[in-house]
């Protein structure tokens, strides 16, 4: 069933409750923050991943490929809440917002005041704090995932690895000319299909992960949240 036929909720109680675990705050979270949104784009492939690529899959893993493919690209629009664990064990949180295809907006909560925008033609990083503003590439695996105007991975991705697991199911992908722009695995609850966690690795192996709850599809979503926010213009100069 793709997204907008059926809404998936998280379990109600979040996540920083169930682990009495204080936001960060302060340089380490931009820091941190920004190396979640690098890793994107700069993490090499995990070890020994290169392996199983969607050309040797199996008739099964065919199937599961087809499934993701058609689940991602139903996706309209979506939000929600989002929990991420740094590669130190740092915790945060924050609200997503899709529109497909071309637009995302990955705002942390307070005290945390990073902002990733994309508005349909860049994706930017910014600093509301520092006043610091990094453009980032759209054709990073992730970016091609959650807002590519259509999913295909037997084009320019390739599916690195699928492991099934306790009714989950892993995808490891990558561009597959350029496995130097990062390796994202996407985490789904298998039946049905929905989107519950995404992995980056950075260039020293190590893993962040960001976990979605409280997921809503096909909603309206307000345009103005793409919008580069003030004193920013979307190319990073002041008004």
């Amino acid at each position: 069933m793709t997204p907008p036929e059926r809404n998936r909720r998280a379990r109600p109680l979040h996540p920083l409750q169930r682990l009495g675990t204080r936001v960060p705050t302060g340089k380490s979270s931009r820091l941190a923050a920004l190396a979640l949104v690098l890793a994107v784009a700069v993490a090499p492939p995990a070890a020994g991943a290169g392996g199983a690529g969607a050309a040797t899959a199996d008739a099964e893993d065919a199937k599961e490929i087809a499934r993701v493919e058609n689940y991602l690209n139903g996706i309209t629009t979506l939000r929600a809440r989002f929990f991420q664990v740094d590669p130190n064990g740092r915790e945060k949180q924050g609200t997503l917002y899709i529109d497909r295809p071309g637009r995302l907006r990955l705002e942390y909560d307070p005290p945390v005041s990073v902002l990733m925008v994309a508005d349909g033609s860049r994706l930017v990083f910014f600093d509301l704090d520092l006043g610091q503003v990094n453009e980032l590439p759209m054709s990073s695996p992730l970016a091609k995932l959650l807002i590519g105007k259509r999913v295909s991975l037997g084009d320019d991705l390739e599916v690195l690895k699928i492991a099934r697991a306790s009714g989950m199911l892993r995808l490891s992908l990558a561009n597959k000319d350029d496995r130097g722009a990062g390796v994202v695995t996407l985490v789904f609850n298998a039946n049905p299909l929905a989107l519950r966690q995404w992995w980056v690795q950075d260039a020293q192996g190590r893993v962040t992960k960001v976990t979605l709850m409280d997921t809503s599809f096909g909603l309206p979503i307000d345009s103005a949240l793409f919008e580069a926010p003030e004193p920013f213009s979307p190319g990073g100069e002041e008004h």
